[in-house]
């Protein structure tokens, strides 16, 4: 999340401070357009990152999961695994 997440919430920041700025040369309406897709893209990279952790955490599940099926399944009587 370092790696993504904090490099598109500074660039909020940036965006708002750029926009801020009284001789930005943007109409109210491109200023909060730009500042709405700016919101959004941040919002993309957020939800990729939490899916790919989702999908890592789904692998290392997996992973244990496997390392566990024989005494497991030989526990219960049933291939449970």
């Amino acid at each position: 999340m370092q790696t993504y997440a904090i490099p598109e919430l500074k660039k909020i920041a940036i965006q708002i401070e750029a926009l801020a700025e009284p001789d930005n040369g943007f109409k109210p309406e491109a200023i909060k357009l730009l500042f709405q897709m700016q919101v959004n893209a941040a919002v993309s990279v957020i939800v990729a990152m939490t899916a790919l952790t989702m999908q890592l955490v789904q692998e290392a599940i997996n992973a244990i999961l496997c390392a566990v099926r024989d005494l497991v399944n030989g526990a219960v009587g049933i291939p449970l695994i």
